[in-house]
């Protein structure tokens, strides 16, 4: 893979509550250590969009809500899918260890406040303070 290989993964969308909820994964994927790749989300009532994030902006003007940022102990959180059930909602991804640049599956809960869904990362996530 050429090392300015920028990856847009598949489109992710769940209906919960009125909204659908679109999650993309975007930015650089698969370095390891260099990985900046993140999980955005943006909502809409019609699953055809447009899909806005929590400030209004559409997503194909480049908004997102940052859903999954990585931090020391884990880069490049994305690829993720969603698992819906019944009193639950579960979000499975990968990331890189910030250290050895090996790739991990992780699984987090979503906890769906004001609307929006949250996830847990090992080691802090910071997009829950760009929110």
């Amino acid at each position: 893979m050429p090392d300015d290989w920028q990856a847009i993964e598949a489109p992710f969308i769940v209906r919960h509550n009125e909204y659908y909820y679109l999650f993309v994964s975007f930015d650089l994927c698969c370095r390891g250590v260099k990985s900046n790749y993140k999980t955005m989300v943006g909502r809409s009532r019609s699953v055809k969009g447009p899909y806005l994030d929590a400030s209004g902006k559409p997503m194909v003007e480049g908004g997102g809500t940052p859903l999954l940022v990585g931090n020391e102990r884990w880069v490049g959180p994305g690829g993720e899918s969603i698992l819906q059930e019944p009193g639950r909602d579960i979000i499975v991804f990968h990331a890189y260890n910030g250290k050895t640049g090996k790739p991990r599956l992780h699984i987090s809960t979503i906890d769906w406040t004001s609307d929006w869904p949250h996830a847990a990362l090992e080691g802090g996530n910071p997009a829950a303070s760009q929110k």
